[in-house]
């Protein structure tokens, strides 16, 4: 008799275990949509853009609101298609990943709009704070601050995403249940957000042409569609104790059933 699929966990392994390809598959394709950005930071490393004036980190980051909602798209197609992988409805990255993007196009540009303009205005505020007269110490607890905020507002979007391939709901109902999810389980959320944002926190932090490019190569060939497919199973266990058990019973546990 074969193992049976009980959690979210051992369906997680088992993911792992018959899809891995697919990961790698969805991860290569959402590394479509980051080309732009990675030719965009090529550029700006190799002319004016790179000196550090005020006006220049503001057009930088301006055009990287564009840049951003590009990925968003690609992220798009990645969510729906796990969803469809989660739920045991026969996914196939080929039909489902730009079959995700279509249905999901508009509610995806929304949420990747607000995350590129709440990442420009941290880095311009980080750059009007390097050339001010502030003391350091409150310096350096200021830009904690602003990059908690922003760490904060991930978490929600991510819960937005989730939620946007499931149900149908306005912007607004999307963001006022994932502040609810982001706040009941906080410490949980800020270890998964470092955990599976990791090689992008080495290129924010860190930085340098080496570590850049190792982390851009970790994220295409498998660790985006990795996280990907954590963030859907971890969200769908959420939403199992909490949306779906009021309004859609029809979903708790979908994909869990037993395999004999």
């Amino acid at each position: 008799m074969a193992s049976k699929i009980l959690t979210r966990k051992a369906l997680l392994k088992n993911i792992l275990r018959y899809r891995f390809l697919d990961i790698i598959t969805c991860s290569l394709c959402i590394s479509l949509f980051l080309i732009p950005n990675i030719l965009f930071n090529i550029f700006v490393g190799n002319t004016f853009l790179n000196q550090d004036y005020l006006l220049n980190v503001i057009l930088v980051y301006a055009i990287k609101i564009i840049l951003i909602m590009i990925f968003g798209v690609g992220i798009s197609g990645a969510f729906y298609f796990f969803k469809k992988l989660v739920f045991s409805e026969g996914a196939s990255v080929r039909k489902d990943y730009f079959e995700g993007i279509r249905k999901n196009l508009k509610q995806f540009l929304i949420i990747y709009f607000w995350i590129g303009l709440l990442y420009g205005i941290l880095h311009v505020n980080i750059a009007i704070l390097a050339h001010s007269n502030i003391d350091n110490n409150l310096s350096i607890i200021i830009i904690v601050i602003i990059y908690l905020i922003f760490g904060l507002f991930l978490i929600i979007s991510i819960f937005m995403q989730t939620q946007s391939v499931i149900y149908v709901a306005t912007t607004y109902q999307l963001f006022k249940n994932a502040l609810k999810f982001t706040i009941g389980k906080i410490l949980i959320n800020i270890i998964l957000l470092i955990a599976l944002l990791f090689p992008l926190l080495l290129i924010e932090f860190i930085g340098g042409s080496t570590i850049y490019y190792i982390s851009i190569i970790i994220l295409i060939f498998g660790y985006i569609g990795f996280s990907v497919l954590v963030y859907t199973l971890y969200s769908y266990s959420i939403f199992d104790q909490t949306i779906n058990k009021s309004y859609y019973p029809e979903l708790i546990r979908r994909g869990l059933e037993d395999i004999e």
